[in-house]
C-alpha cells in the first residue's frame, strides 16, 4: 500500500486537470506538455517491446535449468555411480548462464529506457521553461505564467512517469 504505484494512481486524475490549466495559460505550452506525455507513453511501449523477447527466453532457459536440476537430483545416485555428475553440472551451468545472459539483456534494455524516460522528462521541463521564456519575450505570456506553466507541467508529467515505471 505504500509503494510508488499507489501514489501514481492517486496522482493520475490530476494529469488532465493540470493539463487543462496549462492549456488555459497558453495553447502552445499545453500542446508541448501533451506531446511530452505522449512521448513518455511511447517510451513505455518501447520498453515493453524491447524487454519482452529476452525475458521470455530467460524464463525458458530458467525452466530448462530447473528441469535439469530436478531430474539430476531425482537420479543423483545413478548419475554419481555412472560418473556423470560433472557433465550434468556443466549442462545445468550452461543453461543457467544462458538464462542470466538473457536477463542481463532485458535488464540493460529496461535501464536504457528508464534513463531515456528521465532524460526526456528533464528535456521537457527545460523545454517548457524555454518555450515560456520565448512567449514572454514575444509578449504572449507573463513571467508568472511561464513559471507556473513549467511547474504545472512537472506536476502533470510526474504521475505519468511514475505509472510508466510501475505500470506492470
Amino acid at each position: 500500500l505504500t509503494g510508488q504505484t499507489l501514489f501514481s494512481v492517486l496522482d493520475a486524475p490530476w494529469f488532465p486537470i493540470n493539463l487543462a490549466i496549462i492549456f488555459l495559460f497558453n495553447v502552445k505550452v499545453g500542446l508541448f506538455a501533451l506531446i511530452g506525455a505522449g512521448l513518455l507513453v511511447f517510451l513505455t511501449y518501447w520498453s515493453e517491446k524491447a524487454g519482452k523477447a529476452p525475458l521470455k527466453l530467460a524464463n525458458e532457459k530458467s525452466l530448462n535449468a530447473n528441469a535439469i536440476a530436478t531430474n539430476t537430483l531425482r537420479q543423483a545416485e545413478v548419475i554419481e555411480a555412472m560418473g556423470m555428475l560433472k557433465p550434468m553440472i556443466s549442462l545445468w551451468y550452461r543453461h543457467q548462464s544462458r538464462m542470466l545472459q538473457q536477463q542481463t539483456i532485458a535488464s540493460n534494455r529496461a535501464a536504457t529506457v528508464s534513463a531515456a524516460t528521465k532524460l526526456v522528462r528533464m528535456i521537457l521541463q527545460s523545454g517548457a521553461l524555454g518555450l515560456g521564456a520565448l512567449l514572454v519575450i514575444q509578449g504572449k505570456a507573463t513571467p508568472g505564467i511561464m513559471i507556473a506553466g513549467s511547474i504545472l507541467m512537472g506536476r502533470a508529467l510526474a504521475p505519468v512517469e511514475l505509472l510508466i515505471g510501475t505500470w506492470k
